[in-house]
């Protein structure tokens, strides 16, 4: 949906392909490698996600560490004419219980998924991962049973377990604390990762987002001092939610600006 949005601004050419490396030519950046070619560039966005290695040359190493939580979850969708389960949230339903989080997450087309969240520590629940399982332990939860009744919904796949997940922070600095690539900017979860449990990973990214757009569009006319989003706050909060929830062990939270431009006062030159 996203995608077709962006085909569709006047102006915007989508091209799909490789990038192996930024081009940078007298200090700042010229372009990028792209398969076997080039593309000439004077402003390069990179939000590769969080486990892309992209650009790592030009920026220090992230800080923070492992998320003590796992997730386990399934994507159902409701039978023709039924109605959807209870909710209490825009999201549906969020419920903190007794060493373990439910949650369920309504889509679009009468699509859902259903999740729950537990302590990776506690092998007592790592049976989940099996169907037969997720369903009856799912089907005991207050909230989760009425979505996942068979009555009113069916699977759409498999059980999905996540793991592997990190409270971190990787801001736009290298080593020396410098831009190292002015007109290299690093947005999304190639910034910042937290505990997914209050989904504000596409929050941060939007907000990093519209500043960039505000701060590109002042560069036509005036080049004020740009505005910098911190992540001091939601890192923390996220190590904190991570540590209340599930475990005794404490996360740092790394802080720092999530946009930072290519010098003070200036904004990267579109």
């Amino acid at each position: 949906m996203l995608r077709s949005a962006a085909a569709a601004e006047p102006g915007v050419r989508l091209r799909s392909g490789h990038a192996g490396g930024v081009l940078v030519d007298a200090g700042r950046v010229t372009g990028l490698r792209v398969d076997d070619g080039t593309v000439q560039a004077d402003l390069i966005v990179n939000a590769s996600g969080r486990s892309s290695r992209f650009a790592d040359a030009y920026r220090a190493l992230a800080v923070g560490g492992p998320c003590p939580i796992g997730y386990v979850s399934r994507h159902y969708e409701l039978h023709p004419g039924a109605e959807p389960g209870p909710s209490h949230l825009p999201v549906n339903v969020v419920q903190t219980r007794s060493g373990y989080l439910a949650a369920v997450f309504r889509q679009d087309h009468g699509t859902f998924s259903t999740v729950l969240a537990t302590p990776r520590s506690d092998r007592r629940f790592t049976t989940l991962r099996h169907a037969e399982t997720y369903e009856l332990a799912s089907r005991a939860v207050p909230g989760l049973a009425e979505w996942g009744d068979p009555q009113f919904s069916r699977p759409l796949g498999p059980v999905q377990v996540g793991g592997g997940l990190d409270n971190t922070y990787r801001g736009q600095l290298d080593d020396d604390g410098r831009v190292a690539a002015p007109g290299l900017v690093h947005l999304g979860d190639a910034v910042c990762t937290t505990n997914p449990t209050a989904g504000r990973g596409i929050s941060l990214a939007l907000e990093q987002s519209r500043q960039l757009c505000d701060c590109s569009a002042s560069t036509r006319t005036t080049s004020p001092r740009p505005r910098t989003h911190s992540t001091r706050g939601a890192l923390s909060r996220s190590a904190r939610g991570s540590t209340t929830r599930c475990t005794r062990t404490r996360i740092c939270g790394a802080a720092g600006p999530a946009v930072m431009w290519t010098s003070p006062g200036r904004c990267p030159r579109t």
